[in-house]
């Protein structure tokens, strides 16, 4: 019975110190430094005539041979959880993107200067990114 107790506890040790190492923000520098890097042109890893364009806090959608107005643009948020879809004590980071007639939530699961990866909510869908040279 004590080598049960001590096994749970370790695992529940383990589990504390990979949540708290899953969960470091994944820019090193918190919202003003996710707004630094998101700024630029991103092409999408699946689909190279789909890309999105970062301008200060405006999100465009793109793609080649399409022409887009003013419905393709989404303001950029930055929080740190999505009350509908991850409890508060998980913290992560977020961006929401919204405009007159739709909301959209994703996950930044990755971003760095070169690369973008957002899980879509709710479907869990994962958008990867690479930023236009």
């Amino acid at each position: 019975m004590k080598r049960i107790i001590q096994l749970l506890f370790f695992g529940l040790i383990v589990v504390l110190a990979l949540s708290a190492q899953v969960n470091k923000p994944r820019t090193g520098g918190g919202e003003k430094n996710t707004y630094g890097l998101l700024q630029g042109n991103w092409i999408d890893d699946l689909d190279s005539l789909s890309s999105v364009t970062v301008a200060d806090s405006v999100w465009t959608f793109n793609y080649v041979g399409e022409s887009f107005g003013v419905e393709d643009e989404f303001k950029i948020s930055i929080a740190d959880n999505l009350p509908d879809f991850t409890p508060e004590i998980r913290k992560n980071e977020f961006m929401i993107l919204a405009n007159k007639t739709d909301t959209m939530d994703y996950r930044i699961s990755k971003l760095t200067d070169k690369t973008l990866n957002l899980i879509y909510y709710p479907s869990g869908r994962l958008c990867l990114y690479h930023k236009k040279k």
